[in-house]
C-alpha cells in the first residue's frame, strides 16, 4: 500500500492486541535518561534496550513563544544475530518536539497519529523497502 493512505484522525486509542506481555524493567534513571530492558530478553548480547530521555523547554528570546520546544524521545534498539556470528543493532526512533503551550490533548492526538504512520500495515513498504510513494 501507499503511504499516502488513511489514518484514523481522532482515534481514541492505538492499542496492540494479542502477543505475550513484556515487563520494560528500568536501570535507573541517569541524568535526562531512563534507560529500560525488556524482561523476556536472557542473552546480554542481543537484550533489547529501550531508552526513553527528555529535553526540557528553555528560555530563548528568538523562540515563538519565548521557550525553545521540549523533546521527548524513545530509542529502541535491538541487537541481531547475523549468520556469521556477528551482532548488529537496529534501532527504531520516536522524537516528539512541542512547544510548552501545546495542550495534553494535542500531545496525545501527534503520539496518535506517529503511531498509526509507523505500526500500521499501510506504511511498512516504506519501513522496509523504503518505498516513498
Amino acid at each position: 500500500m501507499a503511504i499516502a493512505s488513511v489514518i484514523k484522525e481522532g482515534a481514541t486509542t492505538v492499542a496492540a492486541s494479542g502477543g505475550t506481555d513484556v515487563t520494560l524493567v528500568s536501570l535507573g534513571i541517569q541524568g535526562n535518561k531512563n534507560p529500560l530492558i525488556f524482561s523476556t530478553d536472557t542473552n546480554l548480547a542481543t537484550r533489547r534496550l529501550a531508552e526513553f530521555s527528555v529535553k526540557q523547554p528553555a528560555v530563548s528570546t528568538s523562540a515563538p513563544g519565548g521557550y525553545t520546544q521540549a523533546r521527548n524521545t524513545i530509542l529502541v534498539k535491538f541487537p541481531k544475530t547475523l549468520s556469521n556470528g556477528s551482532i548488529t543493532v537496529n534501532t527504531a526512533k520516536m522524537e516528539l518536539a512541542y512547544d510548552p503551550q501545546t495542550t495534553q490533548a494535542e500531545v496525545e492526538t501527534y503520539c496518535e497519529t506517529i503511531a498509526q504512520m509507523s505500526g500500521t500495515a499501510a506504511f511498512m513498504s516504506f519501513q522496509k523497502d523504503q518505498n516513498l510513494n
